[in-house]
């Protein structure tokens, strides 16, 4: 990529900004977009490209990404306004642990579809797995063929406002005896809902969030950010096996929602990629 590539961006992104108000407080590693706009912001990103400063979780997920003016954090995207607090009640939370035997039902028909998750070898132990079985494409797109078997499920997403921009919706498997080192998700702009389908014994899956230990028990959903570090521990033989549900946060103004998802090339800022698809890793 040669220089003009990255300015085109810069330009681009201080035009959006100054259209778009509503984006001058959102953080981007560790920095406002208002910063980005800047001279030095054009400067610092520059160098990261000079230097070839990728960031390497963003190439598990086939992204490169520089990191700018030295940033080596895992959260790429934030905004000041989130309560990263874990939640056990809500309408959508309700609505899950209702419909449990109809989920877990549809979960099997379909868990020969699992895959491994692409941050499973940088993360997990040497003999565990992370496997998932995605229910979008990169870009958004539905995968019909997962989700036409699963029709209850489809009804619940249609009823929420997914974030397949900057998340994921997934099922998510671990084989036996696997755990998941402490990280920290990319973005804070999702808020993940965890629901537990089967927990082969119980006390023995549990994930760390922050500072608080929860215990996965089946049928019982709760919300997190995994902006929030967190880590997992599998002690129990046979899969542990949730379904994963990343919305847009409720809490963030709806106009920045809008603009993001009207103006999604935002998220390819300081990659190397012109391809119109999500940047969730």
């Amino acid at each position: 990529m040669n220089k003009s590539f990255f300015e085109n961006q810069h330009k681009e992104l201080k035009q959006l900004v100054s259209e778009n108000p509503t984006l001058e407080d959102l953080i981007f590693q560790g920095k406002t977009l208002s910063w980005h706009t800047s001279s030095l912001g054009l400067q610092k990103l520059l160098e990261s490209v000079n230097k070839k400063d990728l960031d390497p979780i963003a190439l598990n997920h086939g992204i490169k990404r520089y990191r700018i003016d030295n940033y080596k954090k895992d959260l790429i995207w934030d905004y000041s306004k989130i309560n990263k607090k874990v939640s056990y009640s809500d309408k959508f939370i309700n609505d899950l642990n209702e419909l449990h035997q109809e989920i877990k039902s549809e979960v099997m028909n379909i868990i020969s579809f699992v895959q491994k998750f692409p941050d499973s070898d940088d993360l997990t132990n040497e003999t565990g797995q992370w496997n998932f079985i995605p229910f979008y494409e990169k870009d958004g797109t539905p995968i019909k063929t997962t989700l036409d078997k699963c029709p209850t499920i489809l009804d619940l997403f249609e009823k929420q406002d997914i974030n397949t921009d900057l998340g994921f919706v997934f099922v998510s498997s671990l084989t036996s005896n696997s755990s998941i080192a402490a990280h920290t998700g990319s973005t804070a702009l999702r808020k993940r809902y965890h629901f537990p389908i089967t927990v082969p014994e119980l006390g023995q899956s549990k994930i760390r969030i922050g500072s608080e230990w929860i215990t996965w028990e089946p049928g019982k959903a709760f919300s997190f950010y995994d902006a929030v570090e967190h880590e997992v521990v599998h002690n129990a033989d046979g899969d542990r096996i949730l379904l994963i549900i990343d919305v847009w946060p409720e809490c963030l103004p709806k106009e920045l929602v809008r603009v993001l998802k009207q103006n999604k090339s935002i998220f390819r800022y300081a990659t190397e990629s012109q391809a119109l698809f999500a940047i969730n890793d």
